[in-house]
């Protein structure tokens, strides 16, 4: 509790120029925690409904904090895995194996917790991140085209007037399912 402050600096300093409308709100969220966790007991209280378990590392160097790694636990269908997000390394240290060092201490967090697999998220204007995760044996599976999930702040698509959208019925799964 006493590095979330912290954490929230460097992971602000860190994604400065990418931060979307949500990462200010985590950011923000991650400030409030701290605040009220001087006054609270983890476990307890408003800090045990929080947003997501505060899992991850931190990289000190000195007393100070310099790099950072969160971890999301979460359950997919049936099995149980780990998203490593928020990887930070302040910018005067990158280039250095921190971020390395922080991936490599989080999948070994979550084979100690029998997690299935390990997942993360790198935008696709991080070249550098990329080819460090496919050097520890990540690969790509998936590529999104936005990071909000705030509905008001999705951009509007004008839909060409020969196409109609509508729910699923039940007939359609089989058809899917196929697919």
């Amino acid at each position: 509790s006493r590095d979330l402050g912290v954490i929230a600096d460097l992971i602000e300093l860190c994604f400065m120029g990418t931060m979307d409308e949500d990462g200010r709100d985590y950011i923000g969220y991650l400030r409030k925690m701290a605040q009220e966790s001087k006054n609270m007991t983890w476990g307890l209280g408003a800090l045990q409904n929080s947003f997501s378990p505060m899992q991850g590392f931190v990289y000190e160097l000195n007393g100070s904090i310099i790099g950072n790694l969160s971890m999301l636990p979460f359950q997919k269908g049936d099995e149980f895995v780990y998203l490593i997000a928020n990887v930070a390394v302040h910018p005067a240290y990158r280039r250095h194996g921190i971020a390395r060092d922080l991936t490599a201490r989080a999948i070994q967090h979550a084979r100690s917790k029998n997690a299935v697999s390990t997942w993360l998220q790198v935008r696709d204007d991080n070249p550098a991140a990329q080819q460090l995760y496919l050097s520890m044996g990540f690969s790509e599976c998936c590529r999104r085209s936005t990071w909000t999930l705030r509905p008001d702040s999705r951009k509007t698509i004008e839909w060409n007037k020969r196409f109609n959208s509508s729910g699923r019925s039940f007939q359609d799964w089989k058809k899917q399912k196929e697919w």
